[in-house]
């Protein structure tokens, strides 16, 4: 597991495989790591804001490609802000994805959902484009709403499928196949 704390960075990858990777800042300044090449990760990828201040992810500066074998998800206890910039790659995903503690700017990027019976979690973002190459769940937890858009391609594969339970909305912006 690679953790990276403190100050505003930018890590390059060398295109190399990491088992997990966190982002966390436990301090009161706001920080970011910028990602330069392609994140590959067989294991989760958490951005964790555990003090005051806030922890970004950047891959829209260099537009990198993401691929998680495991879950994504915004996991700070503090009440700093996370927030994942996109950019214009691609991002693979095989366990759940919860962004609903976090915001999102999918710039022009394409979400892959490509895992076995997997749950995304959102918190009215908006994703320029959605793949579903699975079973999707659009899950029902009391009190909580996963409603999200996507502003450019929702697409689902032959052996994908989308189930929406109570209290979740998608909105299409343009086109689906």
């Amino acid at each position: 597991t690679l953790m990276m704390t403190g100050n505003t960075k930018t890590f390059t990858t060398g295109n190399k495989i990491i088992n997990n990777f966190i982002a966390k800042n436990t301090t009161s300044s706001n920080y970011e790591i910028i990602i330069a090449g392609n994140l590959l990760l067989n294991g989760y990828l958490y951005i964790a804001a555990d003090g005051t201040g806030d922890e970004a992810l950047d891959l829209e500066t260099n537009n990198g490609d993401v691929s998680v074998t495991g879950n994504l998800d915004f996991t700070g206890t503090g009440s700093g802000s996370e927030s994942i910039k996109m950019g214009s790659g691609d991002w693979t995903v095989s366990g759940l994805v919860d962004f609903r503690n976090g915001t999102v700017d999918s710039g022009t990027s394409t979400l892959i959902m490509d895992g076995a019976d997997e749950n995304l979690r959102s918190n009215n973002q908006t994703f320029y484009n959605l793949q579903l190459q699975s079973e999707i769940n659009i899950p029902y937890i009391y009190n909580d709403t996963f409603d999200f858009s996507v502003s450019n391609n929702l697409t689902i594969e032959a052996t994908g499928q989308m189930t929406m339970w109570l209290n979740s909305t998608l909105n299409l912006l343009k086109d689906a196949t």
